[in-house]
């Protein structure tokens, strides 16, 4: 049995067929991640997202050709960032990456930066309950930053990079897998931390559904496949298990 399988990585974009039964990886088929958009202000990280679909589409084409009889697509992704769409999906906003240091510029109202104020809003509990998370380009401290620029557009739905990507390939409701979720994941719910978005006066958004690992959100129509697309994982998740890390 066979799967295509992604990463969609900072610095390149990767393909590889999987082989379940023969437990081997085939040749690894690579395209440069897009970089960043020139002559953005200091500290700002943004990606064209439709650079990145092209790359992607042009691996996924060059790895279906040598494919036999594939069975699905599994993936993951770059985590961190985000991207603002519509009801339909379409962009509002460019990739902002979880390379992007825009919260620490200094916050108009006080003498501190952006990140800092953010903190400051949120109780010792519901950092906890964010895991610890809130990092500079997490997606939650970047729709902070664009909420106080009065850039965050009600009703917009917030997604990583890989989600974005499936969601417009598989044309599928956009769906995310928990481990791409972090930074806004209450971990005692196992659900959007939506009393941290309240405290932090985040304008209401459309956030998506959380999805299974085993469970597809979509279909891939490509080289005369139908392919179920799994929901993208975090890559830094990805990496531990591929170590075969255990308790201890």
């Amino acid at each position: 049995m066979q799967y295509l399988a992604l990463d969609i990585g900072s610095s390149s974009i990767k393909g590889a067929l999987l082989d379940l039964e023969r437990r081997q990886i085939g040749a690894t088929i690579r395209r440069a991640c897009p970089g960043p958009v020139p002559g953005l202000p200091p500290r700002h990280f943004e990606i064209d997202p439709a650079a990145v679909i092209q790359a992607t589409g042009e691996v996924l084409d060059e790895l279906v050709a040598s494919a036999d009889a594939p069975a699905g697509l599994v993936s993951c992704t770059q985590m961190a960032g985000t991207i603002l769409v519509d009801r339909q999906g379409q962009p509002l906003t460019r990739y902002l990456s979880w390379r992007d240091q825009r919260v620490l510029d200094n916050h108009p109202t006080a003498s501190t930066s952006y990140y800092d104020h953010l903190h400051a809003k949120l109780t010792d509990r519901q950092r906890a309950e964010l895991g610890g998370e809130l990092k500079t380009g997490a997606s939650t401290s970047l729709l902070y930053w664009l909420a106080c620029q009065q850039q965050l557009p009600h009703g917009a739905t917030p997604l990583g990079l890989g989600e974005y990507v499936w969601s417009r390939l598989c044309d599928a409701a956009p769906a995310v897998e928990r481990t791409n979720a972090l930074g806004a994941l209450n971990l005692t719910t196992s659900d959007w931390h939506h009393a941290a978005f309240a405290a932090l006066d985040l304008p209401q958004l459309q956030w998506p559904r959380l999805a299974n690992p085993t469970e597809p959100i979509g279909t891939l129509s490509i080289g005369g496949h139908d392919l179920p697309c799994f929901p993208p994982l975090g890559d830094h998740q990805c990496a531990l298990v591929g170590t075969r890390v255990e308790a201890g």
